[in-house]
């Protein structure tokens, strides 16, 4: 789908993503599925009609890949006997290792992107603190009875609810960053260069959930935090990876 007839390159790109946002906006009101086929940053491509006449080509590919059946029955079979006990617990990990294979199925880098971390989460399980700061539950009771009563600055009641739940939740439970990082040493990948990949994919990750995008290459970090992450379920599963 086509628009045409801007001045300048941003008054086109704004236009299509008003597009976007009106073909996505007709999805959900009429409650459809629809899917945009793209591979950049953004869902609409600026071009100029000035430039021709030109011969265009667009191409989509479809890879393919086929596997022996002897060696698909060995690898289930690697699995289905196998006596060891994952590292972390089983359910846990079935539930990464669907969100992880669901997101080879993603359109957008982005979207993808996020569907792996989301895996990384699922794996991970977040430490219960209570016990590490019962001695100062008289501190954080005396703080959020500050919050309630702080007139002077007229703070507006849902920032102060939110100022008293954020207190009460991030205390007594352990950081997702934390988390990943101890559940990444638990499987023995815990590499300084694994450790910054992973600080870089959870920093992008935010990015684009806060800010709704991203400097960073995709594409690269797709590929790289992919390949982090079938090493853990690997070592996880104390299997070896297909080379």
């Amino acid at each position: 789908m086509s628009i045409l007839g801007f001045q300048t390159a941003c008054e086109a790109e704004k236009a299509g993503l008003k597009l976007a946002e009106s073909l996505f906006w007709l999805s959900i009101s009429r409650n459809f599925p629809i899917r945009f086929v793209y591979n950049k940053s953004l869902p609409c491509t600026v071009f100029d009609r000035t430039r021709g006449p030109s011969m265009q080509m667009y191409g989509y590919g479809y890879p393919e890949q086929t596997e022996n059946k002897n060696d698909i029955v060995s690898c289930i079979k690697e699995v289905f006997t196998s006596k060891v006990e994952p590292r972390i617990d089983r359910e846990r990990v079935l539930l990464a290792m669907e969100l992880y294979s669901s997101s080879n199925l993603e359109i957008t880098q982005q979207s993808k992107f996020i569907s792996l971390i989301t895996s990384l989460e699922a794996l991970s399980e977040q430490e219960d603190y209570t016990k590490y700061i019962s001695f100062i539950e008289n501190k954080i009771k005396e703080l959020k009875e500050a919050i309630e009563s702080q007139d002077e600055i007229n703070i507006p009641k849902k920032v102060k609810n939110s100022l008293k739940g954020r207190i009460g939740k991030e205390l007594l439970r352990e950081s997702v960053n934390q988390a990943v990082l101890g559940m990444m040493q638990q499987c023995s990948v815990d590499t300084k260069e694994q450790r910054d990949l992973f600080t870089r994919a959870y920093k992008t990750r935010s990015d684009l959930l806060h800010d709704g995008k991203t400097s960073e290459n995709l594409p690269e970090l797709n590929h790289k935090t992919s390949e982090m992450m079938r090493s853990i379920f690997a070592n996880c599963l104390n299997l070896k990876l297909k080379k």
